[in-house]
């Protein structure tokens, strides 16, 4: 979550921003069938961690839910070592099992790893989010 913020300054944590993802993961926890919060551990560390979370489509859709990955974030010092594919994998396992048939993910066009990431992953750009400060 923290390296969202290094490339768009609208991810940066506010004032309250800790707390307040602290209490979204406690409730993905809680919530297992809507949710689910994977953890890989490396040398008795937190490596990684991925969110998913059951979303409803608008009911004019012809797909009824899906799953976005709110969250894929992979400690600097264990990139690069198949983590992010793991927890992918996991996320991914959790949503066949759920029946779901779409996930969904947003990534910063102003991270290219990122977004090589989700392409290599078989994830496709179907839509543009524009946006404008005022």
């Amino acid at each position: 979550m923290a390296l969202a913020g290094h490339y768009e300054t609208v991810f940066r944590l506010g004032e309250q921003g800790e707390r307040v993802f602290r209490d979204f993961v406690e409730q993905c926890i809680n919530d297992a069938a809507h949710h689910a919060v994977m953890v890989a551990e490396l040398e008795d560390q937190i490596a990684g961690y991925g969110i998913v979370v059951v979303e409803s489509a608008n009911p004019y859709f012809q797909a009824r839910q899906y799953a976005y990955i709110t969250d894929l974030d992979i400690h600097a010092t264990f990139r690069r070592q198949g983590i992010g594919e793991q927890l992918l994998a996991a996320l991914k396992a959790w949503c066949i099992d759920k029946s779901i048939q779409r996930i969904e993910v947003s990534v910063s066009t102003q991270n290219p790893l990122a977004s090589h990431f989700w392409q290599k992953s078989g994830f496709a750009t179907y839509y543009e989010t524009k946006y404008l400060m005022l």
